[in-house]
């Protein structure tokens, strides 16, 4: 996804105003690290509202939300179940797939430091 900020330009003199983001390439999915929806909260061109990130596009477009699957955080590779921590991930494992191996990722859980999102459908 490839995103183009546009600026109010009677902020440019006291210091930048983000009006609106203009999409330049839209994907069905999406993975924003935490970093960039921190920023776009800040800034304010994104939100996270019930279950979406919302993006705020120019004032003749609608906006465009993608429905958030998976937030950052721990997850078991075996059934993807989302674990609240690391040690809650190590026993997990140990406790429903000690015998077998993921085939992937040797730990039998990861780390994202993203959310999974797809383009809402549902207007």
């Amino acid at each position: 996804m490839r995103l183009k900020k546009h600026y109010d330009p009677e902020s440019l003199e006291t210091g930048p105003v983000v009006s609106f983001i203009e999409i330049q390439h839209q994907s069905d999915t999406w993975k924003p690290s935490r970093k960039v929806v921190d920023l776009g909260i800040s800034e304010g061109w994104l939100s996270i509202v019930e279950g979406f990130i919302v993006l705020k596009t120019a004032e003749d477009l609608p906006d465009v939300r993608y429905n958030v699957l998976a937030p950052p955080g721990y997850y078991c590779c075996h059934d993807g179940q989302k674990l609240s921590g690391e040690k809650q991930a190590k026993a997990y494992v140990a406790e429903n797939f000690g015998d077998k191996p993921h085939p992937v990722e040797p730990a039998g859980y990861v780390r994202h430091n993203f959310y999974l999102t797809e383009v809402a459908t549902d207007g």
